[in-house]
């Protein structure tokens, strides 16, 4: 094991949602366009915001996906947050 005695919090195990016992704040993934309301983030990690390569090219999605990541994510960000966003070759 890497991290002996880190385990998953027994009463969070949904796989888009979870959380490490004995330590505060919590996993949660949401697909682009999914509505993050409730939630507030220290790190977002934005994991491939297009499906496919037609979405990407497209204006319409483009402003679709930065109008969520502005709007959605913009919102839940607690001061000096964390970003990452992973673009496929």
């Amino acid at each position: 094991r890497i991290f002996p005695g880190v385990v998953i919090d027994s009463a969070t195990r949904a796989k888009d949602q979870w959380a490490l016992a004995g330590f505060k704040g919590q996993y949660v993934a949401k697909g682009v366009g999914q509505a993050v309301h409730g939630f507030r983030a220290n790190f977002a990690c934005v994991d491939d915001p297009y499906a496919k390569i037609e979405e990407a090219e497209s204006a319409v999605q483009r402003e679709k996906v930065n109008t969520w990541f502005v709007g959605d994510i913009g919102s839940r960000m607690l001061p000096a947050m964390g970003e990452l966003t992973i673009w496929p070759k």
